[in-house]
């Protein structure tokens, strides 16, 4: 009897055990139907995703593909071409531009051997540049000692505009200069520099800031890219050159001869500076034109160093000398020393009416004093930098000018080597 109680118990268990498999397997499959439609609807979902991706990405292909192909067709037309005479501002724009092209033509430099009559034309383009950038009648209040077209009523010119032919020669003196030095860090390569924000991030490297001083820094609108290392290249003439030019070698109409340019000796001085900007203030609001573009403020710790194949680290800058200098500065320095100028600079960044983002600023050195004015070439935070000129601060009859290029690079900012001590950085914060 239990033999047959535990023989008819025994299927009467196995068939709840199958039972309870079947609604076990009912519910899997359910589960399983529950889970392919969820994954159908979110292949679906991840398909629509992915396709969204997709058109994204060819979009920014499509785009970049645009750029490219606008900068090939512009490099085709402007290949091998003798450009005109920069005596306008448009031909002067074009001159700018064309000398940021990878193809030959009659701005580039090195000269093409191939392209005929293009190293005459380099040769005269230089010294026309060199007269112009070297002329200190241009230079005056009306054009803030810089390259700006001085404002006019009486034309329908916006405040602040670019000089394009002064902007022109100023590029044309420091690229010659750079390029007789082997000096290749000039930003001149590609016009892809003149893009918006195509600068390198460099950021400095400094003691952490206090809690004020880190929400202070986050609330700065520092649009231009003012705060980081930057590189600046400058050139000038010996003092008593730029004075016989300028002032006592005219031609019988009283303009002035050229041919001190000519002179197989004839050189500039050419000097790369390194620079560390930092922000202090930043305005609430810009002006009426760029109200999202307030007034910078920056102080800057730069110093010069010797650079191999340069020549003196810093020629004569306090009268006389040796044939190599500029008036108005410190001292002498031998080619072969690794002593540093120390210079603290203090300035600001700004738009004009025009739509140009200037520049302004001033060095102190030793005790004289140095300012700049200069503009962004292309867009904000471009690649390709600030040109302008440097002059002596008071601005007196028969001070000295010369351009400057300067552009961000892209490593942080360190101290200075223990050997350097004695001309530590140091970032100066004011108050206006």
């Amino acid at each position: 009897m239990e033999a047959e109680r535990l023989g008819s118990s025994t299927p009467l268990k196995s068939k709840r055990l199958d039972d309870e498999e079947d609604d076990e397997d009912e519910e899997d499959e359910d589960e399983e139907e529950v889970e392919e439609e969820s994954g159908e609807g979110g292949g679906r979902g991840g398909e629509e995703v992915e396709l969204e991706e997709r058109e994204m990405g060819k979009g920014k292909e499509r785009e970049k593909g645009e750029r490219k192909g606008n900068k090939a067709y512009l490099e085709d037309c402007l290949r091998s071409a003798i450009l005109p005479l920069p005596l306008t501002q448009k031909r002067a724009q074009l001159h700018i531009l064309c000398s940021f092209l990878k193809v030959y033509t009659s701005v580039s430099i090195p000269i093409s051997t191939y392209l005929i009559g293009f190293r005459s034309r380099g040769s005269r383009l230089r010294l026309d540049s060199r007269a112009y950038t070297y002329n200190l009648s241009n230079y005056k209040e009306e054009n803030h000692y810089g390259p700006w077209l001085p404002s006019s009523s009486g034309e329908e010119q916006e405040e602040d505009a670019v000089n394009y032919i002064h902007l022109w020669h100023l590029i044309n003196v420091i690229r010659y200069n750079s390029y007789e030095r082997n000096s290749f860090e000039l930003p001149t390569i590609g016009i892809d520099g003149w893009r918006a924000f195509s600068a390198p991030r460099a950021h400095l490297i400094r003691e952490p800031p206090t809690e004020e001083e880190e929400e202070k820094e986050e609330s700065w609108n520092d649009w231009a890219g003012v705060q980081g290392v930057w590189c600046r290249a400058i050139s000038f003439m010996d003092y008593r050159d730029l004075h016989s030019y300028n002032f006592t070698n005219r031609n019988e109409d009283g303009t002035r001869k050229t041919t001190i340019f000519e002179q197989v000796q004839f050189a500039e001085a050419f000097r790369l500076i390194k620079a560390y900007f930092t922000v202090t203030k930043v305005e609430e609001t810009g002006p009426a034109h760029h109200p999202d573009r307030p007034r910078i403020h920056f102080v800057g710790d730069t110093a010069l160093f010797s650079h191999p194949g340069h020549g003196h680290a810093m020629s004569v800058l306090n009268g006389g000398g040796n044939g190599n200098g500029v008036g108005g500065g410190t001292g002498v320095l031998a080619s072969d020393t690794s002593i540093s100028i120390h210079r603290i600079t203090k300035g600001t960044v700004s738009m004009t009416p025009a739509g140009a983002i200037r520049w302004s600023f001033s060095t102190r050195v030793g005790g004289h004093e140095w300012a700049s004015e200069g503009t962004q070439i292309g867009q904000v935070q471009s690649r390709a930098g600030v040109v302008g000129v440097w002059t002596s601060a008071e601005h007196e009859d028969g001070d000295p000018a010369g351009p400057f290029w300067m552009w961000k690079v892209g490593e942080g900012a360190k101290k200075v080597e223990p050997k350097l001590e004695q001309l530590h950085y140091h970032f100066v914060f004011e108050d206006d």
